[in-house]
């Protein structure tokens, strides 16, 4: 899950770049990959997005929880 979590930051990260190079104008806008990415973040509310993100911290805090205890029972 955490490999998951991890590639969906990582194209997060690689769309805000793109969006941020675009604003700056340092990169021409591409039409079809803009339009894919507003039809992607389209389709969720603002309590979507909450929601993911309450998951996410959620699912962090019990991997943390898991990989401390784990140390500790090989200590």
């Amino acid at each position: 899950m955490l490999e998951n979590f991890a590639k969906l930051n990582e194209n997060l990260e690689d769309c805000e770049e793109y969006i941020q190079k675009v604003i700056e104008g340092k990169i021409k806008n591409e039409q079809k990959l803009g339009g894919m990415i507003n039809k992607a973040m389209s389709q969720f509310t603002e309590e979507d997005f909450s929601l993911l993100e309450s998951m996410i911290l959620a699912n962090f805090k019990d991997a943390i929880i898991a990989n401390n205890l784990v140390k500790i029972s090989m200590a």
